[in-house]
């Protein structure tokens, strides 16, 4: 674990970048700036295909349970409009190899956006309408026991 005397290591740059702020990258690499993990709930309150908002300080994370029983924590707010991820729902995602057929992926999940109907994938936070645009954060999951732990 990283002290307040011991940060990571700098940044590596690339020719004719300067570290600008040394810092910010201190201030971002010390202990006190780690994550810090938070129990949300018991393993039992969340059913496979439910959702459940948590707020941390300022900060909204949606806690998602897959079809599979898996638990994934998004940011709780749409890419698009800052709509309400949880008033939407979880489902498959839907693909197709030929325009107009489609199928739910066996493997991948999003959480649907009830505004707009924009997807986003649980497992990396990109919308894969717009992968390189659209994206909600991801946070680490764990499973302690019977509780949900997130580090934040």
């Amino acid at each position: 674990m990283r002290t307040a005397l011991t940060p990571g290591p700098l940044p590596i740059l690339g020719e004719g970048e300067i570290l600008a702020d040394v810092g910010l990258w201190w201030r971002m690499n010390t202990e006190e700036n780690a994550l810090k993990q938070h129990t949300l709930c018991k393993s039992t309150d969340l059913q496979p295909g439910e959702m459940k908002q948590f707020q941390l300080g300022r900060r909204g994370i949606l806690l998602v349970r897959d079809e599979s029983g898996d638990f994934y924590a998004v940011g709780s707010d749409c890419a698009h409009q800052s709509a309400p991820l949880v008033n939407g729902k979880v489902e498959r995602m839907w693909v197709g190899d030929i325009v107009g057929e489609s199928r739910p992926d066996e493997q991948r999940t999003v959480v649907v956006c009830p505004w707009h109907n924009y997807e986003f994938d649980i497992a990396t936070g990109h919308s894969p309408c717009d992968p390189d645009r659209l994206r909600i954060q991801t946070y680490q999951v764990e499973i302690n026991g019977d509780e949900v732990v997130v580090s934040v």
